[in-house]
């Protein structure tokens, strides 16, 4: 099968003290059973080393596989995508220093009604990273947002969990994108009108098997889902709520509400922020 290379540019945002960060991401796809790029892939390669020669930023890299064969080799083929990629990028005289992460991701789940697996997920991605202006990143968070449901505490019993769906986080990061901050603001209402409500947060991730937690290319760790319970923690806190009423717990990938992730919203409903009641008022 030919291979596919796509260079798609996604604006993340990431706040930060001194600038406003984000990545584009090129994702290469490979053959079954293969960790080469294509003769044709080369071109787009080359055009990204001599980008980051004249202009260098940090890039990260990871590589997948499908879910044909077995565990251990398709984490191996996934090692393999990366470093296959890491190693022509170096030839081409991209320093060490700026790739930050190369990493095997393993074999993905998702299955399609074939035997020739899943051809996106045979792929390595590489996130650059680039900076964006202020004022960008200000009109991206005045879109308009949409009202978040009202929590309603009678309805709930100690140790039962609400999933607050509107609560969403850039690929592979732990910010908030802006859409989520309505329902932020109504768990900080609930919190702030109910001063011995005492809560856990706990963060869920997607696509990932194999590994405790996904990779968080913010912090370059295995640490994805707690990252993001803890990023919501840290809102409630900045805007008030003692930290003693707030637990916080990333639980990876253990407790899927999809087991077997085929669409987007399968993956949408893994990917989630749980709110857990410790102690009713």
């Amino acid at each position: 099968m030919r291979i596919l290379l796509l260079l798609i540019c996604n604006c993340f945002l990431i706040g930060n003290t001194y600038a406003q960060y984000g990545f584009d991401t090129l994702r290469i796809y490979f053959d079954i059973g293969s960790y080469q790029p294509a003769r044709e892939s080369y071109n787009e390669l080359d055009t990204l080393a001599a980008s980051l020669q004249q202009q260098p930023r940090g890039i990260l890299i990871y590589g997948y596989a499908d879910y044909l064969g077995t565990e251990v080799p398709n984490q191996q083929l996934s090692e393999k995508r990366a470093f296959a990629v890491r190693n022509y990028l170096q030839e081409k005289g991209v320093g060490s220093q700026w790739i930050l992460t190369t990493m095997g991701m393993g074999q993905r789940e998702a299955k399609l009604p074939n035997e020739h697996g899943n051809p996106f997920n045979r792929r390595a991605e590489i996130f650059i990273k680039r900076t964006l202006p202020k004022s960008i990143v200000e009109v991206h968070e005045e879109k308009k947002q949409m009202p978040a449901p009202m929590i309603d505490l009678a309805a709930l019993k100690v140790q039962e969990t609400i999933v607050l769906e509107q609560i969403h986080f850039y690929e592979s990061m732990h910010q908030i994108m802006p859409e989520s901050y309505p329902a932020l603001q109504e768990l900080l209402r609930v919190m702030r009108d109910n001063p011995t409500l005492e809560i856990q947060i706990e963060g869920h991730i997607c696509c990932v098997t194999g590994y405790p937690d996904a990779m968080d290319i913010e912090t370059g760790n295995l640490d994805l889902s707690f990252q993001r319970a803890k990023m919501v923690r840290d809102y409630l806190v900045k805007n008030g709520i003692a930290p003693t009423r707030l637990r916080y717990i990333g639980l990876g990938h253990s407790k899927p509400l999809v087991p077997v992730e085929l669409t987007e919203q399968d993956r949408i409903k893994n990917r989630r922020v749980a709110i857990r009641i410790l102690k009713l008022p």
